[in-house]
């Protein structure tokens, strides 16, 4: 296809103006930023789907008695349950983390569920929570200040474990937590948040972890609390994750007592929100590096030398730059015209099923007229 057919409005002198009776506007040049921030970091973890295999990992006999072992038993304890597989089948979603620079090992598993009480397991009865665990929105606004959850658009974190190798890097773990949420929203786009669950008793382990000191070795060079300080450090992990993406959501006032603690993750926190506005001259420098960057060069080289540049410096009634700009970065752009050879697209593309690029009313009193036209050939016939 010549850069003509793709760019049919490239330059004002081949096309006339739109006719009243076509479309305004037409999109001229689209760019946006599909990069990611520190690639080399996020793109060494490939999330997917929970498979019932990817379960045997934190399951296997042969971790017995190891520091995996010891580490997966810390998040076992701590979010109350005894066997992981019990978990992934009562899911509603799940999602498995894979480290390609550690020969594409499993080394977490994320699990989400309808209800925070799927796997609660309370010393004595609460009156207080709702008999039906699914039915907890109720239970949920008389207890917490965030009127805006609904129970169709979010979901429970309610476990998740992560391989002892990333205890102590945050980055990692900050790199994890953003990737698999991000991989949720993404799937499930019609999700706005994610919630977390705590008894009081658990989110004070949580406040009062201290990172062990790796110093403490006895006259051997060993640490007689090794293998304690594993399975605690499990606790550390989930209190990186609550302070990195998470927020406490308040209680409300009541005389009767909630022995919970509720944290969210809004979808906004992930996908950045976009502000859109008209294009400027400072927006150059971002926008050609994205152009070069992430454009194959057959392509790139079939514009000119600040061919965007002039795209934001012409603008005029006729020709408009948008920009979506993100943290005061310019990510992207669309450059929209009115200035367009419509008779050349209809010539050159099947646009019968798009009305011609009429505008609606138009395409009634045409439609109208090709009934007429018919209705008069079959009374002829």
């Amino acid at each position: 296809m010549t850069k003509e057919a793709l760019f049919p409005c490239s330059s004002r002198a081949c096309s006339p103006h739109v006719d009243p009776f076509h479309l305004s506007i037409f999109p001229f040049f689209i760019l946006f930023d599909t990069s990611s921030k520190d690639d080399d970091v996020s793109s060494r973890f490939i999330i997917k789907r929970t498979e019932p295999s990817d379960i045997f990992y934190f399951t296997n006999p042969l971790y017995k008695e190891s520091k995996e072992d010891k580490l997966t038993l810390g998040y076992d304890t701590f979010f109350n349950i005894k066997d992981i597989e019990v978990a992934y089948e009562i899911s509603t979603f799940s999602i498995t983390v894979i480290d390609q620079s550690d020969k594409n090992q499993i080394v977490g598993i994320f699990i989400f569920n309808d209800t925070p009480f799927a796997l609660l397991k309370l010393e004595e009865p609460d009156p207080a929570l709702p008999e039906n665990p699914g039915l907890w929105e109720e239970w949920f606004k008389m207890n917490f200040q965030e009127e805006r959850i609904n129970a169709k658009q979010c979901l429970w974190l309610i476990y998740f474990v992560l391989d002892k190798k990333y205890i102590e890097d945050n980055r990692l773990l900050e790199k994890i937590f953003l990737k698999v949420h991000l991989s949720l929203y993404t799937t499930l786009n019609s999700y706005d948040s994610v919630l977390f669950l705590l008894s009081k008793t658990q989110n004070q382990d949580i406040e009062n972890y201290i990172k062990p000191n790796e110093e403490e070795k006895n006259e051997e060079g060993n640490d007689p609390d090794a293998d304690v300080k594993v399975s605690y450090s499990a606790i550390g992990t989930i209190q990186s994750m609550v302070n990195y993406i998470y927020d406490v959501i308040k209680e409300k006032p009541s005389d009767k007592e909630n022995n919970f603690v509720a944290y969210i993750n809004r979808r906004v926190v992930v996908f950045p929100i976009i502000e859109i506005r008209m294009g400027n001259e400072y927006d150059y420098d971002d926008l050609e590096n994205i152009f070069k960057d992430q454009t194959p060069p057959e392509t790139t080289n079939q514009f000119e030398d600040f061919f965007i540049a002039k795209l934001i410096a012409n603008q005029d009634d006729d020709n408009k730059v948008l920009v979506g700009q993100v943290n005061d970065k310019a990510i992207g752009m669309l450059s929209i015209s009115t200035d367009i050879n419509v008779n050349f697209l209809i010539k050159n593309f099947e646009l019968e099923t798009y009305d011609n690029l009429l505008k609606p009313d138009f395409m009634e009193a045409v439609n109208y007229k090709r009934q007429l036209i018919s209705q008069e050939k079959k009374e002829k016939m």
